[in-house]
């Protein structure tokens, strides 16, 4: 979209507040983008959904930000992160074994992984995850989508642009 600006990812996700040095302002924010070309900057990480205290953290810089969740069908969502894990060498337990209580709380690698690789169900417990971020931002600055209305429903977009407030 020709009014958002995206941060770069540096590998896959900037994950921006999950760091020491995160931005403690909007300036400063700004900053990361170098170039502005975008009225709306942003970001996308899934790993903020997993750390509340960046909701904290991003509320303290950037007090009128907007925050747009887009969750899946939780089993689908499961699925793909299970083959995610394998596909990088986190996980080497079969998917039945791995779904299990006991196989997600297995401890990982923190220098390799910022959120567990593991909580393949429990990720999908989208109102746990979702509480901490209605607790700090309010419900009306917290923007659920369901992908696969996303994908399926072409108002979908639409609605996420009039709540960013940009052009349709």
């Amino acid at each position: 979209h020709p009014e958002i600006q995206l941060l770069e990812p540096e590998r896959p996700e900037p994950k921006t507040f999950l760091r020491a040095d995160a931005p403690v302002n909007s300036e400063q924010y700004a900053e990361l983008f170098g170039q502005r070309i975008g009225r709306v900057l942003g970001e996308k990480s899934t790993s903020y959904l997993d750390r509340p205290q960046s909701a904290a953290r991003i509320k303290a810089a950037l007090p009128d930000a907007k925050i747009v969740v887009i969750v899946r069908e939780p089993f689908a969502r499961a699925v793909s992160h299970y083959r995610f894990s394998v596909q990088n060498g986190a996980e080497t337990l079969d998917m039945a074994a791995a779904f299990t209580p006991e196989a997600e709380e297995r401890s990982y690698e923190t220098a390799r992984y910022s959120v567990s690789p593991f909580l393949y169900l429990k990720r999908g417990r989208y109102a746990d995850w979702l509480q901490p971020w209605v607790d700090v931002f309010g419900v009306s600055r917290v923007h659920v989508v369901v992908f696969e209305r996303l994908v399926a429903e072409p108002g979908t977009l639409a609605r996420i642009h009039r709540y960013l407030g940009v052009e349709e």
